[in-house]
């Protein structure tokens, strides 16, 4: 809880309290002397500075004291800087100790632009508290701002190796003063998964592809699947449009033996549980307001699974980009995708369809006809397309995109499975 003191009460309490001193005998005026100054020193209590510097005038040798007006007084934007360095020196110089007390006096001296000293007060508050991650931190910043980077490096790695949070920040400095040294950011990183899962996005973002590809392999196969930030650099490489690497490094990541060749799409018989967090190049799906979509377990066409949409009566159903999948493709070669589809109850002013198109613009290269109306068993469904020769890559989709502003509900159930692509 804060407690706000007026400007106007805290002197008139703290008179009162020195007055009382002449009253009480020893035991109570000490007493009465910790209360004060407690109150004066408790950062939970919100005082001004004019209060502070009032109580000093009666506990001139409280080092807590003076380091709060120090900090105060540092902390306002009409900030006295020397006032604030006289007060904290006097604070050490009562108790030489405190690492805290260096800490605050480098920060001071960093704002006067006495770097040197600054690391010279850092460094103290590293000898007294050598693994507080902060004191490094604030020493390695110094020491950037100093031109030693190189004499940066082991305190970026202390305070990172505590606070993984801090990589990134620590990434992005030691990247720009080094001229994208990658030697000096693999200084700061250590061996933990997370913290290399960390430095291989930041060289994403670099467009260091390869680099972080190399990282990324590195890191064992069970803990890349259950690291969200492993999810995140396959999101990134395919945002940087690396789809086929980021395919690679996906195979490696979901299979036992990514050796072995793996199909152009996949999971396209719906056997494999679907990992929402890495389903990049997996099957994406999710439901809408026109219709929920899932795994149904006991209607496969050459399995157990199949996919199922059931569509819910409602008026003017769209579906775009709920089901879909991220499929690699050789540039300009002619393909011929396969699957198969089930119909039970559909009533629609128009069916579904499978698409292809475009995973950066949305656009459609080529679709079937809308499925039927009514209840069919296992049909095929064959389409042909050539890819276009500036695409490494297109979105399996299925898709209903109402003609008009309004169309009749849509309501039944649709199944699909054995989707397969292949080269002609």
């Amino acid at each position: 809880m804060i407690v706000q003191f007026s400007v106007n009460s805290l002197p008139a309490k703290i008179v009162t309290v020195i007055a009382a001193l002449g009253v009480f005998g020893v035991l109570a005026s000490a007493a009465i002397w910790y209360l004060v100054v407690g109150t004066l020193t408790d950062d939970r209590v919100v005082i001004p500075r004019d209060v502070l510097l009032a109580g000093i005038q009666y506990f001139p040798d409280s080092p807590r004291l003076h380091a709060r007006i120090a900090a105060a007084e540092f902390r306002v934007l009409d900030r006295d800087l020397p006032k604030a360095e006289s007060h904290l020196r006097r604070a050490i110089e009562l108790l030489p100790g405190e690492y805290t007390y260096h800490l605050l006096l480098g920060d001071i001296l960093e704002a006067e632009g006495n770097r040197a000293e600054a690391e010279a007060a850092y460094r103290e508050a590293q000898r007294l508290a050598p693994n507080y991650l902060e004191v490094h931190w604030r020493l390695a910043n110094n020491l950037v701002r100093q031109g030693k980077v190189n004499e940066s490096l082991e305190h970026f790695r202390h305070a990172t190796n505590r606070n993984l949070t801090l990589l990134p920040n620590a990434y992005d400095l030691i990247w720009n003063v080094s001229n994208g040294n990658l030697g000096a950011v693999t200084a700061i990183t250590n061996d933990a998964p997370k913290a290399q899962l960390a430095l291989a996005e930041f060289l994403v973002r670099q467009s260091k592809f390869t680099e972080a590809a190399n990282i990324y392999r590195r890191i064992e196969r069970p803990i890349r699947r259950n690291e969200m930030e492993s999810a995140a650099i396959l999101s990134a490489l395919i945002a940087a449009n690396q789809v086929p690497l980021a395919r690679e490094l996906w195979d490696d990541t979901m299979t036992e033996d990514a050796s072995k060749p793996q199909p152009t799409i996949w999971n396209g018989s719906f056997e494999t549980p679907i990992v929402p967090a890495f389903s990049h190049f997996d099957w994406m799906v999710k439901d809408n307001d026109y219709m929920r979509v899932a795994i149904d377990p006991q209607t496969g066409h050459s399995g157990t699974q199949a996919l199922r949409v059931a569509f819910l009566g409602k008026d003017t159903a769209r579906v775009d980009g709920e089901i879909k999948q991220l499929v690699l493709i050789k540039p300009g070669k002619r393909y011929r995708l396969e699957t198969y589809y089930k119909i039970r109850q559909l009533i629609t002013p128009m069916g579904p369809r499978v698409a292809i198109t475009d995973p950066t613009s949305q656009t459609l290269i080529v679709a079937s006809d809308a499925l039927p109306e009514g209840t069919h068993a296992w049909q095929q469904l064959n389409l042909e397309f050539t890819a276009p020769t500036n695409l490494s890559a297109v979105l399996v989709q299925i898709q209903r995109i109402p003609k008009y502003s309004y169309d009749d509900p849509t309501r039944g159930s649709i199944w699909f499975d054995d989707f397969v692509l292949k080269e002609q």
